[in-house]
């Protein structure tokens, strides 16, 4: 899209069959070389190809946002003992870095 307005164009149509709707919107970053962006909605992380439009599910988690690179992709799950993960651009790659102690404990 241009400064004024013009050149917009759609570039996801297909939100819905993600799980992704305008009544709970999900939360965007765009990466750092502005090719993609992260959407996260309570459940799930997705990566969206602005070039291509296709857009894949990378990881369970309720936060995410890119490395400075845009090489890693920290991911947190607050429903999960794997609190806090790095994951590689491209899905792959998962390093646990923090476990949650919420997750172990039990309601009495």
């Amino acid at each position: 899209m241009q400064a004024d307005g013009t050149g917009s164009r759609e570039i996801a149509t297909h939100l819905p069959l993600i799980g992704l709707s305008a009544f709970e919107p999900p939360t965007l970053m765009w990466s750092p070389d502005g090719a993609r962006l992260l959407l996260t909605n309570t459940e799930s992380v997705f990566v969206l190809e602005l070039d291509s439009g296709d857009i894949r599910e990378i990881s369970e988690g309720s936060h995410a946002s890119w490395s400075p690179d845009g090489s890693q992709i920290a991911v947190v799950n607050v429903y999960s003992s794997e609190y806090l993960k790095l994951i590689g651009e491209n899905g792959e790659g998962q390093v646990l870095v923090t476990k949650s102690s919420l997750a172990n404990h039990k309601d009495n």
